[in-house]
């Protein structure tokens, strides 16, 4: 049940295909039944949702997919079963220097968060906050994906700009464009080994 409805969207949008999409708001969420998307619900903005007594499964990804600005409750009561990661899954283009992640048990066990990145962004520059804000050894490699660049994209004067300018990678296969998705896990550090700016997922 959908107590507040403002701010609340259903996907897929801009691929990341998810069942319900809250973008600063604060709506509660519970007893809702969230199935067949990648993601259960993304959280962007400055949402604080609170969100339990869900059954989340059969996603194809995780149940949650954020922005690391946003602060939402997850209550311990929900389920998750059958989904590829029972996981929180962190926007790639939302991490800052100065991240605050908190420690959310309950999703999954034990609670970790993963990371998306492609070479069809500036990759090299996330890794790189990634890993002064968690450090090297807690971020694990988990998986790597290639996927054809649609043409119409592949064609276009700006991706032959940012290939010159080593923004984007891709790698040629006869005639398509590849670029490579790679997903990351963040694995739970002990909280008093972090330095100051770093953060606990």
């Amino acid at each position: 049940m959908v107590h507040d409805e403002s701010g609340i969207l259903q996907g897929p949008f801009d691929g990341w295909n998810t069942a319900l999409w809250i973008t600063s708001a604060a709506p509660t969420i519970t007893n809702c039944f969230i199935s067949r998307a990648t993601y259960g619900i993304r959280i962007d903005g400055n949402s604080t949702p609170t969100i339990d007594f869900c059954d989340f499964n059969n996603l194809g990804a995780a149940p949650y997919v954020m922005s690391v600005l946003s602060d939402p409750t997850i209550g311990l009561n929900s389920v998750y079963s059958t989904n590829v990661y029972n996981a929180i899954a962190l926007l790639s283009e939302t991490l800052s220097q100065n991240a605050r992640i908190k420690y959310r048990p309950g999703v999954g066990v034990p609670t970790f968060a993963y990371l998306p990145t492609g070479t069809i962004q500036a990759e090299s520059t996330i890794l790189e906050v990634a890993r002064r804000l968690f450090g090297q050894a807690n971020l694990q490699a988990l998986l790597e994906r290639e996927f054809p660049l649609p043409d119409v994209v592949a064609k276009s004067r700006a991706v032959a700009q940012m290939m010159k300018d080593g923004v984007l990678d891709l790698r040629a296969r006869g005639s398509r464009l590849l670029w490579s998705l790679r997903i990351w896990r963040v694995v739970n550090p002990d909280p008093g080994a972090l330095p100051p700016r770093s953060a606990v997922v």
